[in-house]
């Protein structure tokens, strides 16, 4: 396989995942199921979730009283022919009720996606707690 990547691909790959982020920050599964595929599985918190059981955690999280604030910050995007993946840092902060300040946090995460006829999918995504804020 050769690194095939078009003009635009690559910011276009960084967006997916903002889009992804955003969807799951406001537990909306409509447009969350759109960006990702069929099988789409993902590793967080050391468990292994599907699409609806990933956007139940964050719901229930939310019902707690938390608020998460994500990034997309140094994107390394590699593409080749329809599938791409994406690695980043996700710089952020969890906020754990509406009387707490926010902590900052910060994540290592990728991501595997497939092109389809529509777009761009997300079909695996990885998040794993950075072990301290960057600067």
């Amino acid at each position: 396989m050769t690194n095939l990547i078009k003009p635009g691909e690559a910011p276009e790959v960084a967006d997916v995942i903002r889009k992804l982020l955003a969807a799951m920050s406001k537990l909306d599964l409509s447009t969350f199921r759109s960006l990702v595929t069929p099988g789409f599985y993902c590793f967080d918190i050391g468990k292994r979730f599907n699409a609806d059981g990933l956007m139940e955690m964050f719901g229930a999280a939310q019902q707690d009283g938390k608020k998460f604030l994500w990034s997309v910050t140094e994107p390394d995007v590699h593409i080749y022919d329809d599938c791409a993946w994406i690695s980043y840092l996700n710089v952020g902060s969890i906020q754990i009720s509406a009387v707490a300040d926010a902590t900052p946090m910060m994540w290592l995460e990728s991501a595997f996606l497939q092109r389809s006829e529509k777009g761009w999918k997300v079909a695996f995504f990885h998040s794993t707690r950075a072990a301290s804020v960057a600067n």
